[in-house]
């Protein structure tokens, strides 16, 4: 009853997502008394706290300057939780925050890929579907809460950017694309360095929609110009400083963790993958689904078969969740079972022709 009297469709959604989210934090919490935070969090709660504490990038006071987390801004993020009370409760909601957005805007995504009657009731059968799968796969809420990992800011950033894609191929609003995918661009040049080449293939794809739609090629330019040249200039004054303040431009978990040798890393990742079918059986099988469907929206984009707002929305969803599984196979930072079923997941529900 109380969700009937609240607002529209949408904003009754996301407060059963949020109550959802948090009932299971909870119940999580409860049954299997997690530690919070693992490994690499605890290594970047270091180097928070020795940033809050006046003693620079440093693991330990008076050591040598070294970047040993692998995300800059969530780094700065510790370091200013630090200097709160209760660092760990404040980060804990920061992450609580960032994987409501990932999973909302993951639902977006969901929605743009079918035609959703204006009068339907807010819970449909898609809903239903959706929070039946985050409900079977916890460990996207652990991954994004409990370990206190980067990977929750991630996560939402990458869900964030696809999400633009799908609304822009229905909207066609170029210029509110191009400001706010200059804030995703921004922040995910200071969140991971594997933004270096996921951040291309989402301009590659708002060019290619911009194009689409206008058939004008200084459109296209002018909708993803901002957004390439925010990360440019975020991504080049981080890499100075980096330079500067480290004497490396990247961090050093990417010279600890990725090869020069890219046969050695693609051997490493397929192991990687295969161990991660293992762990989850149906992500091999949606990483073939996501294929066939990619391809099946672009036939039907080029025979023209209808506008193309939901090809191209399907196209960005699968696309790049194959940019982000390729990262990773190559050498990117390796990601969990959940986490690459995740976003595999996104493109895998059938639209609705």
């Amino acid at each position: 009853m109380f969700l009937r009297s609240i607002g529209s469709p949408s904003i009754r959604r996301l407060l059963f997502l949020l109550v959802f989210l948090s009932a299971s934090f909870l119940i999580r919490c409860y049954f299997y008394r997690p530690y919070f935070g693992i490994d690499d969090s605890n290594i970047t709660q270091v180097y928070g706290w020795n940033l809050a504490h006046g003693n620079g990038w440093r693991y330990f006071p008076g050591a040598e300057h070294v970047e040993g987390t692998t995300s800059f801004l969530y780094t700065l993020l510790w370091a200013v939780a630090f200097l709160c009370p209760y660092p760990h409760l404040v980060m804990q909601g920061v992450n609580m925050f960032c994987c409501l957005v990932a999973c909302w805007f993951a639902l977006r995504c969901l929605e743009a890929l079918r035609d959703p009657d204006p009068a339907e009731p807010w819970i449909t059968l898609p809903f239903l579907a959706y929070i039946l799968w985050l409900a079977l796969n916890p460990g996207i809420l652990t991954w994004s809460t409990i370990t206190l990992m980067d990977s929750s800011v991630w996560t939402a950033l990458v869900i964030m950017a696809v999400y633009l894609l799908c609304r822009l191929s229905h909207e066609r609003d170029f210029s509110s694309y191009s400001w706010r995918m200059a804030f995703v661009t921004a922040l995910a040049a200071l969140t991971r360095p594997e933004s270096v080449a996921l951040v291309p293939v989402f301009l590659i794809l708002a060019g290619s929609i911009a194009y689409w739609f206008s058939r004008s090629g200084r459109t296209a330019f002018l909708t993803v110009a901002f957004p390439a040249l925010t990360y440019v200039i975020v991504g080049g004054g981080l890499t100075l400083f980096r330079y500067l303040y480290f004497g490396y431009p990247w961090p050093n978990t990417y010279y600890a963790k990725v090869s020069t040798d890219p046969i050695y890393n693609l051997k490493q990742g397929l192991v990687y993958l295969s161990r991660t079918n293992l762990a989850s059986p149906f992500l091999i099988p949606l990483i073939v689904l996501t294929i066939v469907l990619a391809t099946r929206a672009g036939i039907l984009l080029l025979r023209g078969a209808d506008s193309g707002e939901r090809h191209w929305s399907l196209l960005s969803i699968a696309l790049s969740s194959l940019a982000l599984l390729t990262i990773t196979i190559m050498g990117g930072e390796a990601i969990t079972s959940s986490r690459a079923a995740l976003w595999c997941r996104r493109s895998c529900w059938s639209h609705s022709r």
